[in-house]
């Protein structure tokens, strides 16, 4: 099974199939090689090495800037070996377009109601379905805002409403969760590109470290 526009450095999310306990390990293609994937193995889950043995079956999100694909695959090369390799399966594959990649990016949010500007604060990460944000003070849930915020380095300015899901008070500040309600959607694929930029810059700059050690 072949899929177009595959590159290293893209996002992946790996669920082992057919266990009762629930193991999801978030990596990135190292490599493509026709119907399959060379993944890299994080060394955190060096302790989950054991359940991707030759033939297990590995459901496989695949993140690309507007969807995901989820598909089967089956691990060909384990982590034990040179290049942890999974090799494609057409068995089902999911287009998912709602399913996004959280990324730790800080911006400066302006939150507004009733068109009156209410706040500005900066976001912890942000994906396109949502952002995480720190306040001085605290924000009721279902309190509902406007918000507007710049794509760095551009002029682009992205903008819609949306509600806030939860506050907690963390140490003298307090973090809010923001779920996006209504944004055009060229705006949300802005945000969900900017994350996966920043997600593969993340992967490349941890990779450049590894083999410098």
């Amino acid at each position: 099974m072949k899929i177009k526009n595959l590159k290293t450095g893209q996002k992946v999310l790996m669920k082992l199939m057919g266990f009762p306990e629930e193991i999801e390990i978030e990596s990135h293609i190292v490599g493509v090689e026709k119907d399959r994937l060379r993944i890299m193995f994080p060394e955190k889950y060096n302790s989950k090495m054991y359940y991707f043995r030759e033939g297990q079956e590995v459901e496989l999100s695949i993140y690309f800037s507007s969807k995901v694909i989820i598909m089967a695959s089956l691990v060909i090369n384990t982590p034990y070996e040179e290049s942890f390799t999974l090799e494609l399966s057409d068995e089902f594959i999911v287009i998912q377009r709602r399913q996004y990649v959280r990324a730790d990016i800080p911006l400066d949010i302006s939150l507004y109601q009733d068109g009156r500007l209410c706040l500005v604060t900066k976001t912890l990460n942000i994906s396109g379905g949502g952002f995480k944000m720190v306040s001085d003070g605290t924000i009721s849930p279902e309190s509902v805002y406007g918000f507007s915020f710049k794509i760095p380095n551009t002029d682009f300015e992205i903008t819609g409403n949306g509600v806030v899901l939860q506050t907690v008070e963390d140490n003298d500040s307090f973090v809010s969760m923001f779920k996006i309600k209504n944004i055009k959607e060229e705006d949300r694929n802005k945000i969900i590109k900017l994350c996966l930029e920043h997600e593969m810059k993340v992967h490349q700059a941890m990779k450049e470290a590894e083999s410098l050690r």
